[in-house]
């Protein structure tokens, strides 16, 4: 009874919402169990000076050279992004680097789709376009007449 009467009046934030109600993505850091505000996070990743966030992540997949160099900027700007350090700090490897990009692609993905308007909705209507304006201007505006000179 008493964890129902919490569910209902629970913890809540300033704002009212609950702490299952709020998009933070979670994720592990080589450490502990760490959170990130998705959208400072994505800002990081499309900021980054070292990372292109349209190319790298596909480059990393191609065996060669270039994949590997790839790899090594997505790996770093996944450090800088999410505040992860290196292997030898007890932070992550390259690989788990790259699965965190991924999970958190996946969870931007989910966001997105869940946020996407009902398809049951109206649909917007065309205003046809009229060469005449909506509301008729009765006001002279640019006249240098007065309006008591204009009544005499």
């Amino acid at each position: 009874m008493i964890t129902w009467l919490r569910s209902l009046f629970g913890r809540r934030d300033a704002f009212g919402y609950r702490p299952r109600d709020r998009t933070i993505f979670a994720f592990w850091d080589g450490t502990r169990k760490r959170l990130a505000d998705p959208l400072a996070v994505h800002r990081a990743l499309m900021t980054d000076p070292d990372f292109e966030l349209q190319f790298d992540p596909k480059i990393a997949q191609v065996a060669n050279k270039e994949g590997l160099k790839a790899t090594g900027r997505t790996a770093a700007a996944v450090r800088r992004a999410f505040g992860v350090k290196d292997i030898d700090a007890g932070g992550l490897l390259d690989s788990e680097c790259l699965e965190l990009f991924i999970r958190f692609g996946e969870y931007v993905g989910k966001l997105t789709d869940d946020s996407l308007p009902l398809s049951s909705g109206p649909e917007p209507m065309e205003v046809p376009a009229s060469s005449e304006p909506a509301t008729p201007n009765t006001v002279d505006y640019g006249s240098v007449e007065s309006p008591t000179a204009a009544a005499t």
